[in-house]
């Protein structure tokens, strides 16, 4: 099993609480192993920064620096307030090509639109899953064409995708992460339906049998944090959201926190420790 976060691209420089609250709960969950003597299953933070460049007018260069800027916040936090777990949290940046590869080797080069128009054909529900993603991928100026391949490139083992460890055997992945991935957790099980997988390390989104035991690998599951209808990592102009802006810290003490920020508060032990951790991060950049 593996627990999974992703964080899509962005040219927003301004570090926001939010996406310390965004990783909070992948992070209890392995935590909460601990107490029972269990060993944590490995938490994966990646950043679709090349995936998201290539279907949204976003300026790549600047995408992958805010991207490891985030990484590095990131990993101050994870050490601050979940050092015993450390060896659990990798971090990954998913390069366009291995995705592009392991979309080929499912039959996908170019004919993401036209593939997924036939596999909506079947389902009202996933057609209505599928407009809603296009209709998010317009408002931040992608098209149809790159919308398809965006819901794709999330079916491989680089992104969300269920895959096959030749070592360990089949992976389950929890998701953890806002609205969409309610639909594109759908789509992914229609879709792994439709196209023939191989096992060969590419992405299993539905149950797997073993022929030899009789184990079954579980669907994908995705937990959702539902916090307004912005992605929960994103700087929202309506939270209430520690922000560093221009090397100084910007909060409403008088107004509570969004949903994002108070997990980042709640795991810090309270408003002003959280406080300390972002002033202690202007002095490290």
């Amino acid at each position: 099993m593996e627990l999974a976060v992703g964080f899509g691209g962005t040219n927003y420089e301004d570090v926001d609480s939010r996406i310390f609250g965004h990783v909070v709960p992948a992070l209890d969950f392995a935590r909460s192993f601990k107490r029972i003597n269990k060993l944590p299953p490995l938490v994966r933070i990646f950043f679709a920064n090349e995936l998201t460049s290539g279907v949204n007018p976003i300026e790549s260069n600047k995408a992958e620096c805010i991207a490891q800027a985030t990484a590095i916040n990131l990993k101050q936090f994870t050490s601050e307030f979940y050092p015993d777990i450390l060896d659990s949290i990798i971090v990954s940046f998913p390069k366009i090509n291995q995705i592009s590869d392991s979309l080929k080797r499912l039959g996908i080069d170019g004919n993401a639109r036209i593939m997924l128009e036939n596999i909506c054909q079947d389902s009202e529900e996933t057609k209505h899953f599928v407009n809603q993603l296009v209709s998010i991928g317009e408002s931040k100026g992608s098209n149809e064409d790159g919308t398809a391949h965006y819901i794709f490139g999330h079916i491989t083992p680089e992104i969300f995708g269920n895959y096959v460890d030749p070592s360990k055997g089949p992976i389950s992945v929890i998701k953890f992460g806002g609205l969409s991935e309610e639909k594109f957790t759908h789509l992914q099980r229609v879709i792994s339906d439709k196209i023939n997988i191989d096992g060969s390390g590419l992405a299993r989104t539905h149950a797997y049998k073993n022929p030899n035991s009789g184990d079954i690998t579980p669907h994908q599951l995705s937990l959702i944090n539902i916090n307004n209808d912005t992605p929960p990592y994103y700087c929202d102009a309506r939270a209430n959201a520690f922000k560093i802006i221009d090397k100084q810290i910007s909060y409403d003490y008088n107004r509570s926190p969004d949903k994002n920020t108070k997990l980042a508060i709640d795991r810090a032990g309270g408003i002003t420790e959280f406080a300390n951790f972002m002033n202690d991060l202007i002095k490290k950049t």
